[in-house]
């Protein structure tokens, strides 16, 4: 819960050891009464402050807003107010704590180290008063007091010179309102004022807890303020959490990838060279089918980043819209970045020898993909790849389909079996094309008819149009 995370008394901090101080010279003349105070707290449950109060009124003296007026009281007043407050206060007696602590905010705010901690300690007797009372009047009432010392305790401290830290008052303000903003109608300051204040104040002390209250506040009241709020906010607050909200901020504000894509485009209007927003904007133009822009964005982003991965995304991008000659001269260039991995060469090679066959370059093609088997013998995909090349050259032989032409399959089955052999993970996609070309095999009578074909001999593919494939298979009966 919010108050219990943040009711690590702020106005506590050190306090303990100044009351102790402080008021040593009083309680020790009240020896016999701290040995009562044990016994009858004990006995009766009464407290030190209790039982103070009883003896004043014993002896007569006047009790805090019991006593009489008396504008310039003497200092033991001050100091036997102050202590059956305090006492009361930080057992969390606050009710009873209330009389004396506002009589001390009356005749002696300053008391005892000439700071702003007895107004602190009245908001904060204000606020658990306020929650835990089932009297809805009366929690208006502890509210509504609350908010006056909050208004009128910055004057009253500055107009005595007590030490203060405006920052940690303006903290208080929103959290008192975070609390009961919603009691009050029309408040001074409101929680998002008073956090914003704190930011203003000190952007760098906030904590991210109240910087997630300013968003939260700024997106309901006007989302564009918002906006604007967290590109300032992402210069000055540069640690990760700060960070992280932010990125996570964005992302939930927009309903669609149209209204995240303009608000990309709005801050590269302002930030043109930014290459993370660059970046997001290409993915989103991706998302949203705009080729055109698409090419614009990479180009940009190449120039600001040229590495190999970039020149592979974007060639990739040219192969899938049938520019293969574009393709292959950004894999070259991939190919000469000095953050080149072995892994994405590998893949720059496949992609070279994908683009080299869509331009009917086959041998080239071929090159590319045994470079990929180079630098990766388990690389089944290129082996597929050599096979279809094979299956390709007789498809674009002209003429009716003869028995050399047959014989081309005999190579092609052979090179998606060691596909399978190297990557089980293709061998689906291998036993299908084995099938399907197993068909076209030369039959029996044809290889009857050739004097140098005797199954399980090898037969080199070397003629015609296939010529420039030059390696040697072996010669198998139909099935």
């Amino acid at each position: 819960m919010f108050v219990s995370t943040l009711h690590t008394s702020p106005s506590h901090d050190g306090d303990l050891q100044d009351e102790n101080l402080t008021m040593y010279r009083y309680h020790s003349s009240l020896p016999a009464m701290k040995q009562l105070s044990t016994l009858l707290y004990r006995t009766f449950g009464l407290t030190l402050a209790a039982i103070v109060a009883m003896v004043a009124v014993a002896s007569g003296a006047p009790l805090s807003a019991q006593a009489q007026s008396n504008d310039d009281p003497d200092e033991s007043e001050i100091r036997r107010n102050y202590s059956l407050y305090w006492e009361d206060f930080r057992n969390e007696n606050y009710e009873m704590a209330l009389p004396n602590l506002e009589w001390i905010l009356e005749h002696a705010p300053h008391f005892p180290r000439d700071d702003d901690r007895n107004f602190r300690r009245a908001i904060e007797a204000y606020e658990n008063l306020a929650q835990r009372t089932d009297d809805e009047e009366q929690r208006l009432d502890y509210i509504q007091r609350g908010i006056d010392i909050l208004e009128n305790a910055p004057e009253r401290i500055r107009e005595r010179e007590l030490s203060h830290d405006e920052f940690r008052w303006m903290r208080i303000y929103g959290r008192f309102m975070q609390m009961f903003g919603r009691y009050v109608d029309d408040p001074p300051m409101t929680e998002l004022d008073a956090y914003m204040a704190a930011y203003e104040l000190d952007p760098e002390r906030l904590d991210p807890y109240f910087i997630d209250r300013i968003i939260q506040g700024l997106i309901e009241k006007d989302r564009q303020e918002a906006l604007d709020f967290m590109d300032q906010l992402e210069e000055v607050r540069t640690d990760d959490e700060v960070q992280q909200m932010i990125t996570d901020v964005r992302d939930d504000l927009f309903e669609s990838p149209e209204e995240r894509y303009d608000f990309v485009k709005s801050r590269l209007e302002n930030d043109p060279d930014n290459p993370e927003l660059l970046e997001e904007r290409y993915n989103l133009e991706e998302r949203l089918g705009l080729r055109s822009e698409m090419y614009d964005t990479a180009e940009r982003l190449l120039e600001l980043q040229p590495t190999a991965q970039a020149y592979f995304d974007i060639g990739n991008m040219y192969l899938d819209d049938g520019e293969p000659d574009e393709a292959y001269t950004r894999f070259e260039r991939a190919l000469e970045q000095d953050d080149l991995s072995e892994e994405l060469e590998i893949d720059i090679q496949f992609e070279m020898g994908t683009a080299q066959r869509q331009q009917g370059n086959l041998q080239q093609a071929r090159s590319h993909f045994r470079n990929v088997l180079n630098l990766d013998s388990s690389q089944g995909r290129a082996y597929l790849a050599i096979g279809d090349l094979y299956t390709q050259a007789v498809a674009d032989c002209e003429g009716p389909l003869e028995r050399e032409d047959r014989a081309v399959y005999w190579l092609a089955v052979e090179y998606y079996e060691r596909a399978k052999e190297a990557d089980p993970g293709v061998s689906r996609s291998a036993d299908q094309k084995i099938n399907t070309f197993r068909q076209y095999f030369p039959t029996q009578e044809m290889i009857f008819f050739r004097d140098d074909w005797n199954p399980g001999e090898s037969f080199r593919i070397d003629y015609g149009c296939y010529a420039w494939i030059n390696e040697t298979t072996t010669v198998r009966s139909p099935r």
